[in-house]
Formats: C-alpha cells, sequence, structure tokens
C-alpha cells in the first residue's frame, strides 16, 4: 500500500477518520504548536526544522499493515482538521493507540468518538490481543479517553515511570459480548 491508501476509513455519527498523508502535513505542524496539545508529549516541537523532519518520517512510515495514522475530520466539513488517531507498532512488541486534538476540537467528546472505531480495528479486525497506551498520570484528558474505550490502567506494566499503561482486550471494548 502506498500513501493515501493505507488503511480503512472510519466514519461516526460526527466525524470520518482518513489515513493521514503528506497533505496532512502543515495541519499536524500547526496542531503541534499549540503548546497545550503537545505539553504531555516529548518531541522536537520546539525546534521547527527537526519538527518537520520528524512529521514527514512519520508520515511516511509504514507501520504494518491495517496501522498507521488516521486525520480525524467532522463529516459534514472534511477540510476542516481537527486531529489524528494513530495505531502504530510501539517499538516493544506492544501496538499503541495515541490520539491527538488541536485546541478547537477538545472537549466534546471528540476524542472518544475517533478513538473508539480505532480501538475496535485492532482487537476486531486485526485480531491483536491487547492494544496498550502510556500516559502520563497528569494528563487527566487522555486517560479518561483511554478508560471511556475500554482501556484500564495497568501501573505494573509501566514500561517508563513517567508514564501510566493502559491496556485494552477486545473483552474490554464497550459493548463487548452484548
Amino acid at each position: 500500500m502506498g500513501p493515501g491508501s493505507r488503511g480503512p476509513i472510519f466514519e461516526t455519527a460526527r466525524l470520518r477518520l482518513r489515513p493521514r498523508g503528506p497533505q496532512d502535513l502543515t495541519a499536524c505542524l500547526a496542531m503541534d504548536r499549540e503548546p497545550e496539545t503537545t505539553r504531555w508529549i516529548a518531541g522536537p516541537w520546539a525546534d521547527p526544522e527537526a519538527h518537520a523532519a520528524f512529521l514527514r518520517a512519520r508520515i511516511e512510515a509504514e507501520h504494518g499493515e491495517g496501522l498507521g495514522y488516521w486525520v480525524v475530520v467532522p463529516r459534514e466539513a472534511p477540510e476542516r482538521f481537527l486531529g489524528w488517531v494513530m495505531l502504530t507498532p510501539d517499538g516493544a512488541g506492544e501496538i499503541e493507540i495515541g490520539w491527538r486534538l488541536s485546541r478547537a476540537a477538545r472537549g466534546g467528546g471528540v476524542a472518544t468518538e475517533a478513538a473508539l472505531p480505532v480501538a475496535r480495528h485492532a482487537v476486531e479486525t486485526l485480531g491483536l490481543a491487547r492494544i496498550v497506551a502510556d500516559i502520563m498520570p497528569g494528563n487527566a484528558g487522555s486517560r479518561r479517553v483511554a478508560e471511556k474505550i475500554g482501556m484500564r490502567p495497568r501501573p505494573e506494566e509501566s514500561p517508563d515511570p513517567d508514564h501510566l499503561r493502559h491496556v485494552l482486550t477486545a473483552a474490554d471494548l464497550p459493548g463487548a459480548g452484548a
């Protein structure tokens, strides 16, 4: 699969998630420049050249079949970038889910609505036994999203003392077994 054809498109009541591509670089850079957006995430945010190179590398990377980054847009305004959701290898043998939204898109359940179909895709379509999210304890918003999509905190599994590992299995998904 080449860029632009990396995985499924997800639709929810309000949102559309499509694979992220080179055309999204400018919007991603602008979102990451919002100080509150990257407050809890280490990265080259203060160095414009390094930041752009970092994003280009992630956009161009092959993350694996059915994995990657999805741009979140309103269904009724697909040109309006809200943020992204990712499902990528974490480098330690796990598949990690994550999300980042622009300041204007926060609140109102957008992150939860966007993350849930990606989580379902991971366990129901890809058949993954589990996915993880490593979240800084002070990042209450991301912790709430993780818990709303069924993730459970597992501090004993946290690979980094500065993060709290959350884990999702198929049985944890909202509506599982219903």
